[in-house]
């Protein structure tokens, strides 16, 4: 039997509905993969240079970054903290870990404008910013969640007493 004239213009307009809200998960799920990725330290094993350690970050976005530049959040937490006693380095457990975030506005455009999936960061790590030898775990975010795995991360030094 033929569907009557009513009904099909009926079935003809929920079509287009139905494959909005089919393709609605598929957009949402594309939006939030513009700022999911990876990401990739130069080292895991910093030196101390004057009171700081300088590692340079590279991300990978699994889509072109929705604007040029993306403010991420770089959350530092220290698990374990070098001491000097006497001649000899111990480690101490720092509990509850310490955290330090350190928020960097990262370019993923390249010169010519164009803007891309991949961007680099330097990040310059100082004493003066809560930073100390130890061992730390380092966790990006972006404006909507985690970028990439955990690291594990050693910075290197002497620590001064207290």
């Amino acid at each position: 039997m033929k569907p009557s004239p009513t009904r099909r213009r009926m079935l003809t307009g929920l079509v287009p509905l139905l494959a909005a809200i089919a393709a609605a998960p598929l957009v949402a799920a594309q939006a939030l993969a513009a700022v999911r990725g990876r990401f990739r330290l130069n080292r895991r094993i910093a030196e101390e240079d004057e009171g700081s350690w300088r590692l340079i970050a590279t991300l990978r976005l699994s889509a072109p970054s929705p604007t040029a530049t993306l403010t991420l959040h770089f959350d530092w937490r220290q698990h374990v903290d070098f001491e000097r006693d006497g001649d000899k380095q111990k480690k101490r457990a720092v509990s509850p870990p310490r955290l330090v975030t350190v928020d960097k506005d990262v370019d993923f455009s390249n010169p010519q404008g164009k803007i891309g999936s991949e961007g680099r960061a330097e990040l310059l790590l100082t004493r003066d910013n809560q930073f100390r030898a130890g061992e730390w775990t380092l966790d990006v975010r972006g404006p909507d969640g985690a970028i990439g795995t955990p690291v594990q991360v050693t910075l290197q030094g002497i620590n001064p007493p207290g």
